[in-house]
């Protein structure tokens, strides 16, 4: 690197063109008190699982924001301001995409929110997602005995890791965590529910699952997969979501009716409350030949795939029997009434609680929901 014309040996830190991720959860109040009024998050090269949890977590910071506001508007109160993350939300965050660097560097960052602060902003010594730092090797077991970290995070049995040696052009080890053995030689954080953080501990994979020779003292060791917040992901991203040990289907009801002589009638409604009514231009007929059934209703009006909604639930009951209307009227009825529940759900709900002389001033701050 040539730096005031002269070169430089940058020795690990390669990729300087390689930032921490902007995270600006804790300061969604004070850029709203500022005039923001959109949030716009990064979500090119994510995965779904990324995608759904920071939607969430800045969608929960600005409807938070919000109710704070609406009997203040002019300043949101200082209470809102304490730090919205918890230590686990963060860790999720950063669980599922952060360009973790070192124990220094976390992989997330306010940028330059706070101020200039270049050399907080970017590491440069590893171009891509890390996960959660949860140690460093202390030495490495002979044979498959695992290997021993001294922790200053997280693990569990089923947690996936990678071995940070400093090099990460080359092939990195790591794999799936098969036993967490405490200093005693006992099984420790064999469930979701138990984690160890402190202390040194032994990692166990599974026969030949790990090579000994690509792994050696101070190598950092970062957890780039949790089983338990998969899980949790995987609930989110389909739209389900735990409620009592069991799945609960958090998606759209669907219910269709109509007679002869009617339009056929499609109402969506989602788990907030909004609703959506759209009806075919065209009026059902008595059957001659084929009756369009429930079945080719149901058909018609397909899965919503691609509109960001799912179906929990699709009553045709109401359809009268033998009668007919061309599929493409349900079909167009069905995008309809789709593009206006998502009108309905980017409404900022909180809005018409505001006071009317503060109009202007929330005009700006209703256009929040774009967040996601």
């Amino acid at each position: 690197m040539i730096l005031n014309g002269e070169e430089q040996d940058m020795g690990a830190l390669k990729y300087l063109l390689s930032p921490q991720d902007l995270m600006a959860v804790e300061l969604v109040p004070d850029l709203i008190a500022a005039g923001v009024t959109c949030f716009k998050i990064e979500g090119r090269l994510k995965g779904p699982e990324y995608v759904a949890l920071t939607t969430q977590v800045y969608r929960q910071s600005v409807d938070r924001a919000w109710e704070a506001m609406k009997d203040s508007p002019e300043a949101i109160p200082d209470s809102v301001k304490t730090p919205f993350l918890t230590k686990k939300v963060s860790l999720e965050l950063a669980q599922v995409f952060a360009r973790g660097q070192d124990s220094e560097y976390g992989g997330l960052t306010s940028g330059f929110l706070e101020g200039s602060q270049h050399q907080m902003l970017v590491r440069g010594r590893s171009p891509r997602h890390r996960g959660i730092l949860i140690g460093e090797v202390e030495r490495v077991v002979p044979g498959d005995g695992g290997v021993v970290v001294k922790l200053s995070g997280p693990i569990k049995r089923g947690d996936g890791v990678v071995f940070d040696r400093g090099s990460p052009e080359e092939p990195e080890e790591g794999g799936h965590v098969y036993e967490v053995i405490d200093t005693r030689g006992r099984s420790i954080a064999v469930n979701k529910a138990e984690e160890v953080s402190k202390g040194s501990v032994t990692l166990t994979f599974g026969r030949r699952a790990i090579d000994a020779r690509m792994i050696a003292r101070g190598d950092l060791v970062w957890k780039n997969r949790d089983a338990a917040l998969d899980k949790k992901l995987e609930a989110l991203i389909t739209g389900k979501q735990a409620a009592g040990g069991t799945l609960k289907n958090a998606g759209v009801t669907i219910r269709v009716t109509g007679d002869v002589g009617l339009p056929l009638s499609i109402c969506l409604s989602d788990a907030q409350g909004r609703t959506a009514t759209a009806v075919t231009s065209q009026v059902l007929q008595q059957a001659v030949k084929k009756a369009v059934d429930g079945a080719a209703v149901t058909k018609a009006i397909g899965l919503l795939g691609g509109t960001g909604l799912q179906i929990a639930d699709i009553d045709v009951s109401g359809v009268a029997g033998d009668v007919f209307i061309p599929l493409g009227e349900i079909k167009e009825a069905r995008r309809v009434v789709v593009d206006a529940l998502l009108a309905a759900r980017v409404e900022q709900p909180l809005h018409a609680r505001l006071k009317e002389s503060r109009t202007s001033l929330f005009f700006r701050s209703s256009r929040l929901p774009c967040v996601g």
